[in-house]
């Protein structure tokens, strides 16, 4: 009897010395890639632009994986600090930064096309959690916002929670695309120059928006209402946002 207790306490011993060496967890999880939560209709990824591959639930993006979404599809990515992104039919964009580590998050996309809405955890540490447009950044901390781009690479940015800072992105336009010009005269013509986008920043605070244009020049925030943003697209975030 002595000795079925004795060495009872041995493996109970032996128990306790396993757990304590185990690391704590951390109340985020250590993994850094975006999980696909849900899907409905098609999507796909790539590491190249070109070899495309469907992308299921239960899958997850890396940094500088690139994803585009089919027609009449839904994709939501859930982060590992629980932060939940969704992205329209037709929509196309890039992942850019996925660090999650002892409550630091460190979070981007771009955005070629289409729609993305964002519900982002509050972080208590170090923080960037950015969505970028081909000429504009927005960056929050914790709050629920969407952004939609449209072909001519315009852009439009609704709050719908907390505040985003949203402001232009330091690159050069080099005036790709315009249509020769007549010049009368031997007059001499400028040679070719880099125009930088104008700089400007803007905090666009719940049920505010703020539109960017082509060119990057962004309209002062103004107030939407509810009845003017009724659609399918914000009522379905709106209902997932509740579960």
């Amino acid at each position: 009897m002595f000795n079925e207790s004795l060495k009872v306490i041995t493996i109970l011993r032996y128990l306790l010395i396993i757990i304590l060496s185990l690391p704590a967890s951390p109340s985020w999880s250590s993994d850094n890639t975006a999980s696909v939560s849900f899907l409905e209709g098609s999507a796909f990824k790539s590491k190249n632009g070109k070899d495309w591959k469907p992308l299921s639930k239960g899958h997850s993006l890396n940094v500088g994986d690139s994803v585009k979404t089919g027609n009449k599809s839904r994709l939501e990515l859930t982060l590992p600090d629980g932060s939940k992104v969704r992205f329209s039919e037709n929509t196309n964009f890039k992942v850019e930064a996925s660090l999650f580590k002892d409550e630091e998050r460190s979070f981007g996309v771009k955005m070629f096309l289409g729609k993305v809405w964002a519900k982002v955890s509050k972080a208590k540490k170090v923080s960037s959690f950015e969505v970028k447009t081909a000429n504009a950044v927005a960056g929050v901390k914790g709050t629920t916002y969407r952004i939609d781009v449209e072909e001519d690479t315009s852009s439009l940015v609704r709050v719908y929670d907390g505040e985003v800072v949203v402001g232009s992105l330091p690159i050069g336009i080099e005036g790709k695309g315009r249509k020769p010009e007549y010049v009368p005269g031997p007059t001499e013509v400028p040679g070719p120059h880099e125009v930088t986008r104008e700089e400007w920043t803007y905090i666009v605070k719940s049920w505010q928006q703020i539109t960017i244009s082509p060119i990057g020049i962004a309209s002062k925030p103004v107030s939407f209402t509810r009845e003017e943003d009724r659609d399918e697209w914000v009522a379905w975030n709106q209902e997932k946002d509740k579960s």
